[in-house]
């Protein structure tokens, strides 16, 4: 059961109204201001964009997509004249770096959570592992197509996206492991290949 379910259950016993499906956090009048400058100093306001959250904490490396599955994925993106930008904070930054030196920008550490949120207004759609950047970009109401391979989707996905999730179903996942044990050579997620996620965008008419 999902935790926002099983919550809902909670309030539902001790007799209080239930919550609605769907996250919510409005930005401010001033963080929007700070996206939109953003946005117009890199020439993107207007543009088709798609935000990636491509990390995990540290403690959770398991949950992240080949590098090199970002990349292509991220390259075809632009090729469709969508721009990628890249998000997350100060543990993403390596990979950020990284993977913006091949496709992209960094956005790496440049907004808050609710600035995240007004960013994710201008996007046509979101790609991410399972991770809190997941949850706080379900928050605008885009499209957000969520990776999983060690956690379990049906607990965890973004609230009123789980229609949007991508797995590669093997026998060791859900493991809830932190780091993949050699032997199973992180089949859950390395397995999963950006053709599939392409395909799945291309039939919910994101990349037109």
């Amino acid at each position: 059961m999902h935790n926002f379910s099983r919550l809902n259950r909670l309030l539902e016993t001790a007799g209080l109204p239930l919550a609605q499906a769907g996250p919510y956090l409005e930005a401010s009048g001033g963080q929007r201001q700070k996206v939109e400058d953003w946005l117009a100093g890199k020439g993107l306001l207007g543009r088709k964009l798609a935000l990636i959250h491509a990390g995990s904490s540290a403690r959770w490396e398991s949950k992240r997509w080949a590098a090199a599955h970002f990349v292509t994925l991220g390259t075809i993106l632009e090729q469709q004249g969508i721009v990628v930008i890249w998000v997350g904070g100060s543990e993403d930054a390596a990979l950020n770096q990284t993977l913006s030196q091949n496709i992209g920008m960094d956005a790496t550490g440049v907004f808050s959570l609710l600035e995240l949120v007004a960013l994710a207004h201008q996007a046509r759609f979101a790609v991410t592992t399972d991770s809190a950047p997941m949850h706080a970009i379900a928050a605008a109401a885009i499209p957000v197509y969520a990776l999983f391979g060690p956690t379990d989707w049906r607990r965890s996905h973004a609230v009123g996206q789980q229609q949007r999730v991508l797995v590669h179903p093997v026998a060791c996942s859900p493991c809830y492991l932190p780091e993949c044990p050699p032997r199973n050579a992180h089949r859950c997620l390395a397995q999963l290949q950006p053709g599939e996620v392409l395909a799945r965008l291309h039939q919910d008419g994101m990349l037109g």
